[in-house]
């Protein structure tokens, strides 16, 4: 989520589309829009079911993440399989 939050917040005027793909992406690419929302211009979702085109309005999130939330975050995004308790040891 973290190099996709950081890809859209360097480019202009994004679109972004939630149809298709590996469905592991989704809630990344969804939350990395919503922080990004300044930079998203439309979010679409294309229907599995008959391919209509809908397009979304997605919450605005602004939060300012302090260093130790982005390195829980960065160690919740490197593993497959994490523990709470390996991410407090960590921290």
């Amino acid at each position: 989520m973290l190099a996709l939050t950081e890809l859209i917040s360097d480019l202009e005027n994004v679109v972004v589309s939630l149809s298709g793909g590996p469905r592991d992406y989704l809630a990344p690419l969804t939350l990395a829009s919503s922080f990004n929302g300044g930079n998203v211009k439309k979010v679409y979702l294309r229907s599995d079911i008959n391919n209509s085109l809908t397009e979304l309005e997605l919450p605005e999130a602004s939060v300012q993440l302090d260093s130790n939330e982005k390195e829980v975050i960065s160690l919740i995004d490197q593993e497959e399989k994490i523990l709470i308790l390996q991410i407090w040891l960590k921290n």
